[in-house]
């Protein structure tokens, strides 16, 4: 720290302190930490779309196959009309659970278009799949 020369006043000498001077490496990090921070940002903005898309992912990483979906259909109860938090649902449902005829048919759907897709009367919204069995 000697190349930094003589601190200017009180504050720089304080902060020296805090300069990190080595680095280490971590190991493997533990996907399980992020997630009471996902929680926390569904309470914090229930409407952001990635939070409970990113929750179902490392839930779905972590083997909670369950949590994941009960985290997406939260999501569908918060965000009405959030298509991609269909699209992740259907995938859920289509590739970890085996319940293949609605997974596949909201997957299909959800990845036509969705919010780009010209409404019909019967297209899929979440408060029609909030109550899947």
């Amino acid at each position: 720290m000697s190349f930094l020369g003589p601190p200017r006043d009180w504050v720089e000498r304080f902060g020296r302190h805090f300069i990190i001077t080595s680095t280490r490496t971590c190991k493997a990090p533990r996907s399980g930490e992020i997630l009471p921070w996902l929680r926390i940002s569904a309470e914090l903005d229930p409407q952001k779309i990635e939070t409970y898309t990113v929750s179902a992912y490392w839930l779905r990483d972590l083997g909670k196959v369950k949590e994941a979906e009960a985290f997406l259909r939260e999501g569908c109860a918060s965000i009405r009309t959030a298509y991609e938090i269909l699209f992740e649902l259907g995938r859920l449902l289509l590739r970890e659970l085996p319940r293949s005829g609605p997974g596949a048919h909201l997957w299909n759907w959800a990845s036509a278009g969705g919010p780009n897709r010209r409404r019909r009367a019967r297209s899929p919204t979440c408060s029609n799949w909030t109550s899947l069995p």
